[in-house]
């Protein structure tokens, strides 16, 4: 008689220990790491149990974040999924993307490799998962795909009239719209909408041009943000009749984001952390750069000119400055901790910054903006005071010791 052998457990190839990618326990253990794109991150046990010791692990929602330039890994996910996203700081996804906006592998970008400061690594992205497909219109029941196929390209609507209902599909489209100073216009284009009333065109003439370019590539931001490039991202240009770019406005414009499954994947499924953020680029106006950050820095909105809407899944925008690219970005609480004696500066740039002193090694702050240049803008948490440190200077801390110092 022949004895049957067990079937043979299936276990996910990039999972292992954290110090040997090689080795593993045989059941879910918090001494596992996730190799993929050699991250050595951190996994969930509850992920572990559900994706990493199951057949289901060829279905792991993280096998579809590759970095840039590589192809998600094992097989492919059908599009609208949870999607590819990036960060520098809040969630880092490869080595290969940790190279952030102005500063070199050295940097704070570069040092933080498998972390996520939100949720410790994998932790919850079952979860996660579930929360970006019940966001998703096929859960929600709010299209089906014939629906979605059927869905209208770019409108334009009379101006005031822009609501969450007018933004049809998934993502952004390419739009290139002419309005009136007379009557203004909204301009539907996928999950984006803007409005601009008249006012806001009275000194730009008849003829104003409007184009929206859908998900343009950009730059890793480095701090607390993190986006998707299958996210909602558009680079937004206005030009008058005679073909000159009109980048402030005489009355508010508002940019309203739909936001989409890719942005609740860097939200790790939590859209009360999304806020929209704008790249600093050759046609950004005094207005939208007053510090003169670089040439690719990324900047958040004023809370104050953000409005989200998680009841109708939204994130308004009011500016009256446009000259790059607008996104929906995640921004959780992130906290680095000095690696060796600090300096502490007034300014981002090195030519004009005064020094206001050190801080020890092994001191906790709190990241409250995207990295600038080679420096990190930081909150001391215990005298609620700010200063500039150099990236090379600090590296992650796991919330769990996010506080104290």
């Amino acid at each position: 008689m022949s004895i049957e052998a067990p079937p043979a457990i299936q276990v996910c190839r990039h999972l292992g220990l954290a110090n040997d990618a090689a080795a593993r326990q045989d059941t879910p253990s918090t001494d596992h790491r996730c190799h993929l794109w050699q991250l050595q991150d951190r996994v969930d046990l509850t992920h572990q149990s559900t994706y990493c010791f199951t057949a289901a692990h060829r279905h792991c929602p993280w096998l579809s974040v590759p970095p840039a330039g590589k192809r998600a890994a094992d097989r492919h996910l059908p599009k609208g999924k949870i999607a590819a996203g990036s960060g520098a700081m809040a969630a880092v996804l490869a080595a290969a993307m940790l190279v952030a906006s102005g500063a070199g592998p050295g940097g704070l970008a570069g040092r933080l490799r498998g972390l996520s400061f939100g949720s410790g690594g994998h932790a919850g992205l079952g979860g996660v998962a579930a929360a970006v497909a019940a966001a998703s219109p096929d859960a929600a029941g709010g299209q089906s795909v014939k629906q979605r196929a059927a869905a209208p390209g770019p409108r334009v609507l009379a101006a005031g009239t822009l609501t969450a209902a007018a933004l049809s599909g998934t993502k952004p489209l390419d739009s290139v719209t002419t309005l009136q100073a007379a009557t203004g216009g909204d301009i539907a284009a996928g999950n984006i909408g803007i409005s601009f009333s008249p006012k806001s065109l009275s000194e730009a003439g008849d003829g104003v041009t409007v184009k929206i370019a859908a998900q343009p590539p950009a730059g890793l931001p480095g701090g607390p943000a993190q986006f998707s490039q299958d996210g909602s991202i558009v680079d937004i240009a206005v030009q008058n009749a005679q073909g000159k770019p009109v980048t402030t406005f005489p009355d508010p414009v508002d940019v309203l984001f739909k936001y989409n499954a890719a942005d609740l994947a860097v939200a790790h499924g939590d859209p009360k952390v999304l806020t929209a953020a704008y790249v600093i680029d050759e046609s950004s106006p005094e207005l939208e750069n007053p510090l003169h950050f670089p040439i690719g820095t990324w900047v958040f909105f004023p809370p104050s000119n953000i409005t989200l809407d998680t009841a109708s899944g939204t994130l308004a925008v009011h500016t009256q400055a446009i000259g790059s690219i607008f996104s929906v970005v995640s921004a959780p609480v992130s906290y680095a901790r000095t690696l060796r004696q600090a300096q502490l500066f007034s300014s981002f740039n090195p030519r004009n910054a005064q020094l206001f002193g050190t801080k020890a090694q092994g001191t906790t702050l709190q990241v409250v903006e995207p990295q600038i240049g080679t420096r990190v803008l930081t909150r001391d948490l215990a005298g609620d005071s700010y200063a500039y440190i150099e990236a090379k200077d600090l590296g992650p801390v796991y919330p769990a010791a996010s506080t104290g110092t």
